[in-house]
């Protein structure tokens, strides 16, 4: 299918339009996807192990005895010893040596299990009040945890809802482009934005009337890529897209408002899980997005029914 210069312009500016939208419902559709996947997602929080040692005393059955053993060898010392004064005797002293020994060797080991008890025990004390507090941090982690949850799954729903919306939108921009390269007006291995990018620029900027011939923008496009004086790989716009502005202009633009809208499209749709405050912000409702595209596309087609193929 031929078309004269004016019909043909007008016929590339839809066309690299409905591959804007296109790529710009990709993008998105993406970064949805990939935030969907992360949301609703349960942490896992590991509980504080609880300190190994435990509290210790001496047994009843243990400190009597001991008690009572002391006891004994203090008043046998203190008797051998007031005996010694009234009357000198080395029985009563050695008696009295023996009994104080006792009573030292005791208390002192007494004196010592006892230390080591209290020191044991504030250590366990001091452990336990760490578990304590790591226990209340882990319960409170708990509860932010499962209410962060709970908000996750609202907006996962909201955006999973949002998600089809744009699948839907896409699939219609997608069927509208095929009824237009159904024209048979564009090759098919120019059926891209990177080619339909330029084909508008070489029309707009009179560089090319028509796309075939040896003037043609089919040989401009294919002499510039060989020369490497466009880009002709997505990936490689992306990475270089502020070098590309000069001379693939309508190409920059394209990729620049769908990375900006994007991101003002996925901003407004994750920062609230309130259905009043997104229907507020109309300019990125996915109801009203989904109009806009309805009745643009429906007047596209409108064109394509009354050119009846010979003009637009």
């Amino acid at each position: 299918m031929q078309l004269n210069y004016q019909d043909l312009k007008k016929y590339m500016t839809i066309v690299y339009e409905l591959e804007e939208e296109i790529c710009f419902q990709n993008e998105l559709m993406a970064k949805l996807q990939q935030k969907i996947s992360s949301l609703g997602i349960s942490r896992n929080i590991n509980p504080p192990k609880k300190p190994p040692t435990k509290k210790i005393t001496i047994p009843i059955f243990l400190s009597a005895p001991i008690a009572i053993l002391a006891g004994i060898g203090l008043v046998i010392s203190l008797i051998s010893f007031v005996q010694i004064f009234w009357e000198f005797d080395l029985k009563h002293m050695f008696a009295g040596w023996i009994a104080l020994v006792i009573f030292c060797y005791i208390a002192g080991w007494a004196l010592e299990q006892w230390d080591k008890t209290s020191k044991y025990n504030s250590q366990y004390k001091r452990e336990m009040d760490k578990y304590n507090r790591d226990l209340e941090h882990y319960q409170e982690e708990i509860r932010k945890n499962k209410y962060n949850q709970q908000n996750e799954e609202k907006l996962k729903n909201k955006l999973i809802n949002n998600l089809m919306g744009l699948q839907a939108v896409n699939k219609g921009t997608k069927e509208c482009l095929v009824r237009f390269y159904n024209m048979e007006i564009i090759m098919p291995k120019y059926r891209n934005l990177i080619a339909v990018s330029s084909f508008k620029d070489y029309l707009d900027e009179g560089r090319c009337y028509e796309l075939s011939g040896d003037e043609g923008a089919y040989n401009l496009y294919n002499i510039e890529a060989r020369l490497d004086k466009i880009v002709t790989q997505l990936d490689a716009v992306i990475s270089n897209l502020s070098e590309i502005k000069y001379n693939q202009y309508s190409l920059y633009q394209a990729v620049k408002e769908s990375g900006e809208r994007t991101n003002l499209y996925y901003r407004q749709w994750v920062r609230s899980t309130n259905d009043f405050v997104d229907s507020y912000n109309n300019n990125t409702n996915i109801t009203n997005y989904r109009l806009q595209r309805m009745n643009k596309e429906l007047e596209y087609q409108n064109k394509l029914l009354r050119s009846r193929y010979s003009y637009l």
